[in-house]
């Protein structure tokens, strides 16, 4: 089984220590609540890192770390941040340059905290599981952010152990990291759910609003499998409510 190794370290720079810097302009905090949990934030040491060698592939869909812009309780974050997110280990790492290689460094896990960095936008939200029988909190790419319909990307990579062949007809294969991309969306704020690549899953997704739904279909040739045609779809079903 893949190995990891605990670390502990300084969560944040020196310079976001002070929650006066830490924050652009000059912000004040007079809900005691937002100051505990900035409070918790900049304190906070790191989780783990990951030990890949002999894997195949990488916890990463970039392993470049990028510069950042950090929301916290609405409030933009002073400090040049970077960051890349482990999509194996769910973390946002961070790091103090673009090529660094290794961090003993995560983001805070909270709701309340929205980056954006190499294009996209993260939030840590509570989602339902493919199968709808529990749920679990991680992150999403916002794709389209609406009152009505919102759709989201979950990126993750998934770890495979070794597999040796016990025969002349089987293959062996290394232990590897498999990519895997899943859509989820909520209807006016509720909890996340999965939305299956087909037109039937559309169809589910947008059973409030359905005949709007059939008249989009009907009328566009959609590919369900193309990111950028679902959030057209999203954009559009919005767009008539």
């Amino acid at each position: 089984m893949i190995k990891r190794i605990l670390f502990v370290g300084t969560f944040l720079t020196v310079s976001l220590l002070s929650a006066q810097s830490g924050f652009s302009g000059n912000a004040t905090f007079t809900d005691s609540r937002s100051m505990d949990a900035f409070t918790k934030l900049t304190n906070r040491v790191s989780k783990s890192a990951l030990t890949v060698k002999g894997v195949k592939g990488s916890p990463y869909f970039e392993e470049r770390f990028a510069v950042a812009e950090v929301d916290y309780f609405g409030e933009r974050l002073k400090d040049k941040t970077f960051l890349r997110y482990n999509a194996y280990s769910d973390e946002l790492e961070m790091g103090n340059y673009a090529e660094q290689k290794e961090t003993e460094n995560i983001l805070l896990k909270n709701n309340k905290i929205v980056t954006n960095f190499g294009g996209d936008k993260y939030k840590y939200l509570p989602y339902k599981t493919r199968e709808g029988n529990f749920t679990k909190v991680g992150y999403v790419v916002v794709l389209v952010e609406n009152e009505n319909y919102s759709l989201y990307l979950k990126k993750t990579k998934v770890y495979m152990e070794a597999t040796v062949a016990r025969t002349s007809l089987e293959r062996s294969f290394p232990a590897r990291f498999i990519d895997n991309v899943e859509y989820f969306y909520n209807y006016r704020g509720n909890t996340l759910q999965y939305l299956k690549p087909s037109k039937r899953g559309l169809m589910d997704a947008f059973k409030e609003n359905s005949e709007l739904v059939k008249k989009y279909l009907k009328e566009n040739k959609i590919r369900v499998k193309e990111q950028s045609e679902v959030e057209k779809l999203f954009n559009s079903i919005n767009s008539s409510l």
